[in-house]
C-alpha cells in the first residue's frame, strides 16, 4: 500500500517535528529556531500546506 510505505503498524502520515540528531522515517525535522517561526508565523485558517521536493522540481512547479 503506497499511503503506508512503513507497513500498517507505523501509519501513513508525513510529520513536522524538530530534528532528534538522526534520520526520520520519510518525516520532515526542523531546528528548534525553524519550527518556532513555523509556529509562529503560520495562520491555521489560511490552511497551510508543506511541498517537498528538490529546488529544480520546486522552481519548475510554480
Amino acid at each position: 500500500d503506497p499511503t503506508r510505505p512503513e507497513g500498517d503498524d507505523r501509519g501513513g502520515s508525513i510529520w513536522l517535528h524538530m530534528d532528534h540528531g538522526s534520520g526520520t522515517s520519510a518525516c520532515v525535522s526542523l531546528s528548534e529556531s525553524g519550527m518556532e517561526y513555523l509556529l509562529r508565523t503560520l495562520d491555521p485558517d489560511l490552511r497551510p500546506v508543506v511541498v517537498m521536493g528538490d529546488k529544480a522540481h520546486l522552481k519548475a512547479a510554480r
